[in-house]
């Protein structure tokens, strides 16, 4: 009995991860992050960059990360677009922007990808001053740097 529960356990899991799998390959086959050595230098900002240009007002920091995780904490003022929401979502949020804005944005950091996945994305649109913060959220909130919550900016 309890190996025959493990068994549908384990087949589900499998379908819904196969199913995970073939939604992301069918549906955002473009939005693949690329390996760090691909990008010049420029295509990222460290956290020294990222927090002057927070104190000069200097980028518009999008974040791309869950709602959830956004209305929890975030920069003060970043826009919330997450990265399953690109395609549908960056004209409502970001078509208000001339396209040579700064634009930074981050994910949770260096274990996520989503920055960069976003970033490539914008570039895509035609954004030209678009960078990754790459150590992401982590490093922002380790550094003691203000954060906000709420689901708006």
């Amino acid at each position: 009995m309890g190996a025959q529960i493990f068994s549908r356990a384990c087949i589900l899991l499998l379908i819904s991860v196969g199913a995970a799998c073939v939604h992301r390959w069918v549906f955002e086959p473009h939005l693949e992050a690329a390996p760090p050595f691909a990008w010049s230098a420029e295509a990222y900002a460290d956290l020294e960059e990222v927090k002057r240009a927070f104190d000069m007002s200097a980028a518009v920091f999008v974040d791309v990360r869950p709602p959830q995780s956004y209305a929890h904490s975030h920069i003060p003022g970043a826009l919330n677009l997450p990265v399953r929401d690109l395609r549908t979502r960056a004209e409502a949020v970001l078509g208000h922007l001339p396209k040579d804005a700064v634009i930074v944005t981050y994910c949770d950091g260096s274990s996520c990808q989503s920055s960069t996945i976003a970033a490539r994305f914008l570039e895509q649109e035609g954004y030209v001053n678009v960078r990754a913060f790459y150590q992401g959220w982590v490093s922002w909130v380790s550094a003691g740097y203000p954060t906000s919550a709420g689901e708006k900016p």
